[in-house]
Formats: C-alpha cells, structure tokens, sequence
C-alpha cells in the first residue's frame, strides 16, 4: 500500500504504464536510488485528511480484492525462471544487482 502511494507520487504517466506493465518499473530510477524511500504514508494521510474535511469515509480497498486476488493472477516470486519470465528487465535488475 505504502508502495503504491510512492508511485502515485511518480506521476500519472509513469503509475499507469507500471500499472500496464510492471517491468517498466525497471525504467524509473528513483525505483533503484538508494537514497529514495519508496514509501509514502504520507500521501495516505493526505487522503484520509481530504475525506474528513469533506465529511466521507476514506476509500479502503474491498476485503475481497485483498483477499481473492484474480485467479492466475499472482507469480511465484520464489521461482527464477517464472520471474525472469514475466519481469525480465526488473528481474535482471534485482539478480544481476544492476540499477536502472
């Protein structure tokens, strides 16, 4: 959650092509900086502070989209061959100890 508040901060171009193709990640610097915190709680605080100024609940992501993920959906991250697979740039990245 706190990740993808910190993506959000990367701008709406770079949020939807890594929400399109989450290799791309592997084309943002910041993702690899070592002095980059890629968490933002802050950003959740924003809106929880914005729905309570308005007077709503705060949106919270549905028990079922926690916790029933799509089928078929969800890697193996354990399992190298899949990874390098699916996530090729990220995954040579990560083994390989390159950054972006």
């Amino acid at each position: 959650l706190y990740f993808r508040a910190w993506l959000i901060t990367q701008g709406k171009d770079i949020f939807e092509q890594v929400c399109k193709d989450p290799d791309s990640l592997a084309d943002v610097p910041a993702a690899f900086d070592d002095d980059t915190e890629r968490e933002c709680e802050d950003l959740l605080d924003l809106v929880d502070a914005a729905a309570a100024e308005l007077g709503v609940d705060p949106p919270e992501p549905s028990e079922s989209a926690r916790e029933n993920p799509p089928a078929g959906n969800q890697p193996d991250f354990d399992d190298d061959a899949a990874m390098s697979k699916r996530y090729p740039k990220l995954f040579a990245m990560i083994r390989g100890g390159g950054k972006g």
